[in-house]
């Protein structure tokens, strides 16, 4: 008998999950469509701010470039992929947490940041280690993020003082 017969490799359950991609496919599409769901609110004030305000025009670029570098990365990720790591869990719930004190406060930009902060959890929870090349495409979506009213105001009566 040898070792690797009688010692379960974490490697098999890899294995096996590379066999069949499109279940963590469809997993990882119904949990993105929950959260689009969830957070449809705050990304509509997003996106309804990026069209009414000139500075934030941007923001229909930043989600394109943010996929094109994860494409550009897949073959990186596919080859790096580890086990799921249960910590992306926690972070999704703490987004969820952060989201819900959003809604409370009425501050979108809570909601934003929770969106990120939940699809980083997304990432960690679904392709392990791997999450080193999202990471930065997802980090890179905090460009998109409108500044709140109040801090707009701020720095633009200051900036026209100077």
């Amino acid at each position: 008998m040898s070792v690797s017969e009688t010692k379960p490799s974490t490697s098999a359950s890899i294995s096996e999950t590379a066999k069949q991609p499109w279940l963590l496919y469809a997993i990882v599409a119904i949990l993105l469509s929950l959260g689009l769901g969830l957070y449809w609110d705050g990304l509509a004030e997003a996106v309804f701010r990026w069209e009414s305000q000139e500075e934030y025009s941007h923001g229909y670029l930043i989600p394109l470039v943010s996929l094109y570098i994860i494409w550009e990365n897949r073959f990186k990720i596919r080859s790096s992929y580890t086990e799921p790591l249960w910590g992306g869990v926690a972070v999704m719930f703490l987004s969820l947490l952060v989201y819900l004190i959003g809604e409370i406060s009425a501050l979108y930009i809570l909601i934003h940041y929770s969106f990120i902060t939940f699809l980083l959890g997304v990432s960690l929870a679904f392709i392990g280690k791997a999450t080193r090349y999202t990471l930065l495409p997802i980090l890179i979506l905090c460009f998109a993020i409108p500044l709140p009213y109040f801090i707009e105001i701020i720095l633009t009566a200051k900036t026209q003082l100077i």
